[in-house]
């Protein structure tokens, strides 16, 4: 995957980037220190830099399609931005269709054929993803490209996520940088302190068991009671 030190600094440096935890994330997996990708996709010029780095990777890849899909909820304004940007129809998709009025799981601008472009905030497990892949292809459209400004685990290192994700669901993925990619950032420029980073690292290697290493879950108590001498208080 290429990698953008752009998009990587756009959210290191977001001010309240870093949340201290323990955060439940939507795979169900227990998070020690929290990024909150909606914070720095809430930020105009912050927003401008990463869909600039997304374009550029759009218009070099030649992808085709019609239609850009946000996940609900984060990749919302991400879609919007793009959409914008690139002068093409956008929407959202759910991962489980709207009870009531028209009752669907895909709400925008298109029609059954068109290809759709499907962006979200941030990769986990791929579990989001399938759900929301699933849903644009039962309301009739296709879907090949699956993009996110940056993966929250080990998915750019040893792939094991993402190789799995991409697969089981037949299509092609780009993320811009991974967790490691941040913390390192962030760790050189002290906007964590290397507790933090420790902590991060660890939920990267292993998000699913990384919580029950007796030793590991005790740093993290303890960094819990200290007091963090960084920029961000993390």
């Amino acid at each position: 995957m290429l990698k953008s030190q752009k998009i990587i600094k756009a959210f290191a440096t977001t001010p309240f980037f870093f949340e201290i935890g323990p955060k439940v994330t939507t795979s169900n997996r227990i998070c020690p220190i929290y990024p909150d990708m909606r914070k720095t996709l809430g930020d105009p010029r912050r927003m401008r830099m990463i869909v600039s780095e997304i374009v550029k990777f759009i218009k070099s890849k030649k992808i085709k399609f019609d239609v850009i899909l946000g996940g609900v909820t984060a990749g919302i304004p991400l879609a919007t931005a793009l959409g914008m940007a690139l002068n093409k129809p956008f929407g959202y998709v759910r991962k489980e269709p709207k009870p009531g009025g028209l009752s669907l799981a895909v709400e925008g601008n298109y029609r059954k054929g068109m290809a759709a472009l499907l962006v979200d905030d941030a990769l986990g497990h791929g579990v989001a993803k399938k759900k929301f892949i699933k849903n644009i292809r039962t309301a009739g459209l296709k879907v090949n490209w699956v993009i996110v400004p940056l993966s929250r685990t080990n998915c750019g290192r040893s792939g094991r996520e993402c190789i799995k994700f991409v697969k089981d669901m037949k299509v092609k993925f780009q993320s811009f940088g991974d967790i490691y990619d941040i913390n390192n950032y962030a760790l050189k420029y002290k906007l964590i302190t290397p507790e933090a980073a420790n902590l991060l690292k660890w939920y990267a290697e292993d998000a699913e068991h990384w919580n029950l290493d007796k030793k590991k879950w005790q740093h993290f108590q303890k960094y819990l009671r200290g007091k963090h001498a960084s920029i961000t208080g993390v």
